[in-house]
């Protein structure tokens, strides 16, 4: 349902891609999500698209992405970025010194270390 293709870019930087395939004749529905699938009477694939819109198609490519869940990042105050992923600085650490996120839910890398403070993983032993 993206307005962009590659989401986790820039838009700056999608696009020259969606430049590129539009140039090679590769049609984009951005904003829009497919709704059915259905064969046509002389065999071609149809795509319904929840704008009403019907296409013909050879070749049908799905991309559908995922958005991080950060209801308990958010509950417990850490920051949250633009794109809705956890804002950790060049250690994994969040806004909070004491809590660390990696991985889907990683939005940015920025520092959040204060002035003279040292970047310690032994806090996350027990």
């Amino acid at each position: 349902l993206a307005d962009q293709i590659l989401p986790p870019l820039d838009k700056d930087v999608s696009i020259p891609v969606e430049q590129h395939a539009r140039g090679r004749g590769v049609e984009l529905q951005l904003g829009t999500a497919a709704a059915a699938f259905t064969q046509a009477s002389d065999g071609m694939l149809r795509v319904e698209l929840n704008n009403g819109q019907s296409l013909p198609a050879d070749l049908v490519v799905l991309s559908a992405g995922v958005r991080p869940n950060v209801t308990l990042a958010r509950e417990a105050g850490l920051e949250i970025g633009e794109r809705g992923g956890i804002v950790v600085d060049t250690h994994m650490r969040t806004s909070d010194p004491h809590i660390w996120a990696a991985g889907d839910a990683v939005e940015t890398a920025h520092t959040v270390l204060r002035p003279g403070e040292p970047a310690r993983c032994d806090r996350l032993r027990s």
